[in-house]
């Protein structure tokens, strides 16, 4: 009797799931064709991210500069455990190698995400979080499917995080993250 109901169970998951993975087949094939069409560098890295955050992107001469919301990002594929940081660093993975895959005028890219702080009076401001800078020539050398997102710090060319990060003794920044 439990079997039955279990393949019961079972059936109607798989008959309700597949709905489910042709809705999202089709979303992705979506985003996928408007990945290829977009010359919008904002667009593309919206796109890029499988978000709708919204992103703010100044091109500057050889230089992109990509800003966004890091409280608003919903979860990235790696960043399972939630962490700031593990986010952050899934979104690099995500836009880094993408914008210099499609804009062949960037040869520095800037990755800045803001976050709201409250500092230890109860002042609450969205600030810069995390920042990164990669080189196109230092992105040419990483195997972005294979990175574990934890190793994008150490191997940036430059890497930034708040002063409230550093789990020190000595006094921070009145900022509770």
């Amino acid at each position: 009797m439990q079997i039955v109901a279990t393949l019961l169970l079972i059936g109607s998951a798989v008959v309700i799931g597949v709905p489910v993975l042709i809705v999202a087949f089709i979303v992705e094939v979506r985003r996928q064709s408007r990945l290829k069409r977009t010359s919008d560098v904002a667009e593309f890295t919206r796109l890029s991210l499988r978000d709708p955050v919204d992103c703010v992107v100044t091109a500057d001469g050889p230089k992109a500069i990509v800003q966004f919301d890091l409280d608003k990002l919903r979860s990235l594929p790696g960043s399972a455990d939630g962490s700031r940081l593990r986010e952050f660093a899934s979104a690099v993975r995500l836009i880094a190698p993408a914008l210099f895959a499609k804009f062949k005028q960037f040869d520095l890219i800037v990755i800045e995400a803001t976050c709201k702080m409250t500092d230890l009076r109860g002042h609450t401001q969205s600030e810069p979080y995390y920042q990164v800078v990669m080189s196109r020539t230092n992105s040419q050398s990483v195997n972005w499917p294979g990175i574990q997102v934890e190793n994008i710090a150490k191997f940036s060319d430059e890497f930034w995080e708040h002063p409230s990060r550093k789990r020190q003794f000595e006094r921070q920044p009145d900022y509770d993250d």
